[in-house]
């Protein structure tokens, strides 16, 4: 493997002539405005829909908002106005909040974000139709984009967010299945499929809709593959070393449930933060290809491995 060292702090980037906010401040203020999007969406629920009382409760769980920020990230970083995205950065969170609540179904959790999973709050067939109910409005908001974007960007949008959740299914059915000693390649497989569509998505979906050359569509999916794996293998080490009081979800599932992780392939924690380490530089430096100043993509790296949990 190559030597894979940390970014040298010297490098010269286009001045951020549009936004000079502190990145502690610019996350603070890109989740509050995110989280007004939420709030509107949850008020706009439909009292007939007999699934309004678990969707709220589980779209309203405080979470990180880390897929939508890298939408409006991308957004900021193509001169696409985040105005014009809310409904994509709003169809993203419902799609990556379903996958949270099948995950938790699947794994038997107790908790999710500080408060009872919403299979345990409701009920497992309830948990399941809200994810279907969250899936298929989402597509719905992605479509509504119309009004904003050409019809061909927006109908290649609908086609690559059908193809991403096909990939997280693949994800999750690979995790449920993997063999009682896998290698480290199918766990880092499993982790870019589950892991990695709604990162991905957050990011390649704003460049369809602006229309950006493939060259862009490609590094954006090389950086998410790389903070997928950093993310996923920071989550393996949080349910072995962390406590649910401080991260909010239950802690041990793995072990619980017979599952090996990037820990067990790795050979022990400090080999799998080392992992970890190797694929977060791995990650800032495919942002490095972006168009246009990376500082946002690169903090935000940082900020996942290092806070988001």
């Amino acid at each position: 493997m190559d030597e894979i060292r940390e970014l040298p702090p010297e490098i010269n980037f286009p001045v951020l002539s549009h936004d000079d906010r502190p990145f502690e401040q610019y996350i603070a203020d890109a989740h509050a405005s995110i989280t007004v999007l939420v709030a509107d969406e949850i008020a706009g629920f439909r009292d007939s829909d007999s699934l309004t009382p678990a969707k709220t409760y589980s779209l309203g769980l405080k979470g990180k908002l880390i897929r939508p920020i890298l939408g409006q990230m991308s957004a900021e970083l193509l001169d696409v106005p985040v105005t014009d995205i809310g409904r994509f950065l709003i169809a993203i969170e419902k799609l990556h909040t379903a996958s949270l609540d099948i995950d938790d179904i699947q794994d038997k959790a107790l908790m999710r974000r500080g408060a009872q999973a919403l299979h345990r709050e409701f009920s497992t067939d309830t948990a399941i139709l809200s994810t279907v109910s969250f899936i298929g409005s989402a597509f719905t908001d992605l479509a509504s984009l119309r009004s904003r974007f050409p019809p061909e960007r927006v109908g290649r949008l609908v086609e690559y967010c059908g193809e991403k959740l096909a990939d997280l299914a693949d994800g999750q059915h690979r995790d449920l299945t993997l063999s009682n000693r896998p290698i480290k390649e199918e766990l880092e497989e499993v982790a870019i499929l589950k892991t990695g569509p709604t990162l991905e998505m957050g990011m390649v979906g704003v460049a369809i809709l602006a229309g950006s050359e493939n060259k862009t569509h490609r590094n954006f999916k090389e950086y998410a593959r790389h903070l997928a794996l950093a993310f996923q293998t920071k989550d393996d080490v949080i349910d072995v070393t962390a406590d649910p009081e401080t991260t909010g979800k239950d802690c041990g599932l793995d072990a619980n449930n017979g599952r090996l992780t990037m820990i067990d392939v790795c050979g022990g924690v400090k080999e799998a933060i080392a992992y970890m380490e190797t694929e977060r530089i791995r990650a800032k430096t495919a942002a490095l290809q972006f168009p246009g100043n990376p500082r946002r993509f690169l903090s935000i790296v940082d900020y996942v491995v290092n806070q988001a949990f």
